[in-house]
This record gives structure tokens, C-alpha cells and sequence, in this order.
């Protein structure tokens, strides 16, 4: 009954009004279709990292990371698992003598033509790069895909990019690293809570493909 006294009144109102409420209903309806497609679009899916806080080691074995430098000398650079933690009990630390760049990769299994996102909280003390402009940072080995990079003595920050795997890799080797291509550096780096996950984007999106 209700529903039959809405639709009488809805007739009793003057055209324009009429035509007014039906523009209101489907802009609303619109509404409602477009909501749940925004909200996907920056959904996360879970952190396909394997010991994203380097809680699982100790000392230089850290499960599920590798090490590399440009100068693979202990006198230039060292790393371990260390105390002082964003979240957590441990964090992983670089710690560059003379000018390096050194890095801890992990390779993650992807899919292609999928969108990414990777983060993590980053700190560092008196970091400097003589030679080019980077300094502590996360990105993808091998490409020029990275985060902001801090240099001087920083507290934990948060740093974060976006890209998407080309349609033929299966895999990105996700690196925490001190200093980059063209670029060595000196001074201590600690990196926590690192994050890739997968997020929903238009294939159409304008971003660095890997």
C-alpha cells in the first residue's frame, strides 16, 4: 500500500517535478553502480612478500633475502638483522663504509599485465651520495622503477610506487637497497614492513612497466 500511495503522489506532481525526481533516482542509481568500482580500484590484495619484516633470521641469513653489490668487498658494505624496528622486533640494516650499492633482493612470483604497488618504511642516518643523487630506497633490480630515496639521517618514512609486469614475467626481484644504477652512497639505511600487493587498475592506467 505504500508503495501505490508513493507512485499517486509521484503522479500527482507537476511534469517538471516529475522529470526532476527521475533525474535525482538515477544519478543516485549511478551512484551506487560507481562506488563499489572506486573502491575496488585501490583495493590491496595480501603482502606477497616472504618475511617482509625480517622477523624470520639472524645476523646475515635472512630467510627468503639475498644480498649483492656493486663492490662486493666487507670493507665497503655489511648488513644484518637488527633491533631497531618500525614494527615488530627486527629490521633489516645496510650499512655502507665507502661509497656503495649494495641491496637485499627478493624475487616474488607476479602476473602479467597485473598492476603492483610496493611500500615500506625506511630509515636513515647520515646517508650521503657523492656520485649521483640517491640514497636509501626500494625498487625493482634491474629497471629504473624505485621509490623516493632518502639521504641524511631520517626517521622511519614511508615510501611507496606503482607499476605494472608486461604481460611475458612471471616474477619481479623486489630489493631494499642502499644507493642505485649511477648512483653509490655511504652511511646506514634500516627498511621494515616492506609491501607488494597486487591493486585493481584500468589497463589503460599510465604506469612504469616492468
Amino acid at each position: 500500500m505504500k508503495i501505490q500511495s508513493m507512485i499517486q503522489r509521484f503522479l500527482q506532481l507537476p511534469l517538471v517535478e516529475r522529470f526532476l525526481s527521475l533525474s535525482l533516482v538515477q544519478r543516485f542509481l549511478k551512484l551506487l553502480l560507481i562506488l563499489p568500482a572506486l573502491a575496488g580500484s585501490y583495493s590491496h590484495s595480501n603482502n606477497l612478500l616472504v618475511n617482509p619484516g625480517f622477523e624470520s633470521g639472524s645476523g646475515q641469513s635472512i630467510d627468503g633475502w639475498k644480498a649483492s653489490a656493486y663492490i662486493n668487498d666487507s670493507g665497503h658494505s655489511a648488513y644484518s638483522i637488527d633491533g631497531d624496528s618500525h614494527s615488530g622486533h627486527n629490521s633489516l640494516k645496510i650499512f655502507s663504509f665507502q661509497e656503495n650499492d649494495f641491496m637485499l633482493t627478493q624475487d616474488v612470483p607476479v602476473e602479467g599485465g597485473h598492476a603492483y604497488k610496493l611500500s615500506g618504511w625506511v630509515k636513515t642516518e647520515n646517508v650521503q651520495s657523492l656520485q649521483g643523487k640517491i640514497g636509501a630506497n626500494l625498487c625493482i633490480a634491474r629497471s629504473f622503477i624505485r621509490t623516493a630515496s632518502l639521504k641524511g639521517t631520517q626517521p622511519w618514512t614511508e615510501v611507496e610506487c606503482y607499476f605494472r609486469i608486461t604481460p611475458n614475467r612471471t616474477s619481479v626481484p623486489i630489493t631494499c637497497r642502499l644507493g642505485f644504477t649511477n648512483s653509490v652512497a655511504t652511511g646506514g639505511a634500516w627498511f621494515d614492513d616492506i609491501e607488494l600487493s597486487e591493486i585493481q587498475l584500468p589497463t589503460d592506467s599510465n604506469l612504469p612497466q616492468y
